[in-house]
């Protein structure tokens, strides 16, 4: 036999009831509502489709140029372990979805994705980026663009899916305070 639920209203740290009823304006919460909500935004996330990634650099600068948009490029090489890893546990989740999602509310993004076949040698998109070329850097790189192709930030190399998804904080960041397209 379950018992009913007893409505709580607002509490300091130590359960004590600090408004009662009428106070606070006699707003309540049941118990356990906060984990149903999450327990909703879980499910939903996790249902989320994959993020689509274009693959033609000047239609994704074009798209950010029109829509007042950034490119997020992500140059990886096929053979790249370090290029599937991220992928695998940041690219292809649906919380990488959700965010893309939520931060295109304030500024769109715009997702390109440009790979070498096995570390063959670099292409001209690659030389113009500075990926993968004497004195550039190397694969994974996912680098912030602005429309006209200027370079907002850059990440090199996957250390692990935490630093990845603090380097996107960052990115979040620096782009909702520049909202010049």
């Amino acid at each position: 036999m379950t018992q009913a639920r007893k409505p709580v209203y607002h509490q300091d740290p130590g359960g004590h009831d600090t408004c009662g009823p009428g106070g606070c304006g006699g707003s309540l919460t049941v118990p356990g509502s906060f984990v149903l909500q999450a327990n909703n935004a879980f499910k939903y996330i996790l249902n989320l489709p994959i993020a689509v990634w274009g693959t033609d650099f000047e239609a994704a600068l074009a798209q950010a140029k029109q829509t007042g948009g950034i490119v997020m490029a992500d140059f990886s090489a096929t053979n790249c372990w370090h290029c599937q890893l991220l992928r695998k546990t940041v690219f292809d989740t649906p919380y990488f979805t959700f965010w893309v999602q939520m931060r295109s509310a304030v500024r769109p993004i715009i997702l390109f994705r440009h790979e070498i076949a096995n570390f063959g040698l670099p292409d001209a998109l690659c030389k113009k980026c500075d990926v993968g070329v004497q004195g550039g850097t190397g694969f994974p790189s996912v680098i912030g663009l602005n429309a006209d192709g200027s370079e907002r930030g850059r990440q090199v190399g996957f250390g692990n899916d935490t630093l990845m998804w603090q380097w996107l904080a960052g990115f979040e960041s620096a782009a909702a305070l520049d909202q010049s397209p």
